[in-house]
């Protein structure tokens, strides 16, 4: 039977077709237990359970794996451009008021007596909230960055020096 382990082998390959089929062949002429386990039931003695080719996952082929440049194109597709534009809005949002104010709002006055966490004139604010239909407090935080946010960039380009350092920056 040793010599024609081979053959089975290879029979059993080729009838992979009926995959199961070629397992009981395989079993048959190695009376190997394939697929089986044994069970014990309740009187204790020994009853094997075909298990089919669950028990035969470790046989399985590999999945054809996707290399690392397609997979990386893929997600870099997902990626929609609102997604892209708004993480460059938010890093340019941060290099701006880092270098504005160094992210302080409260009492920071700069020399021409702009103010806060964008350092805004008082006039130059309420100028751009009228362009932009924006009402709001140039004091205050959260008004002075929804309206920069709202600017166009050709409006912050003329307003902040540190917004014109960004695009140097990124170019």
């Amino acid at each position: 039977m040793k010599k024609y382990r081979a053959l089975i082998i290879l029979v059993a390959l080729i009838l992979t077709l009926s995959g199961y089929s070629a397992l009981v062949i395989y079993k048959y002429y190695n009376k190997v237990d394939f697929g089986l386990t044994e069970v014990k039931d309740s009187e204790s003695s020994v009853v094997e359970e075909d298990i089919g080719l669950e028990g035969m996952s470790d046989l399985a082929l590999p999945e054809k794996s996707n290399n690392l440049a397609s997979s990386t194109l893929e997600e870099i597709e997902k990626i929609s451009e609102e997604e892209i534009k708004a993480t460059q809005e938010k890093f340019m949002l941060e290099y701006v008021i880092d270098c504005e104010s160094s992210g302080i709002h409260e009492d920071n006055w700069g020399k021409q007596n702009e103010y806060g966490i964008l350092q805004y004139k008082d006039y130059t604010f309420n100028y751009l909230a009228r362009k932009y239909y924006f009402s709001g407090n140039w004091k205050d935080e959260d008004d002075q960055i929804t309206l920069f946010l709202m600017v166009s960039d050709e409006d912050k380009e003329i307003h902040w020096s540190c917004y014109r350092d960004w695009l140097e920056e990124i170019n």
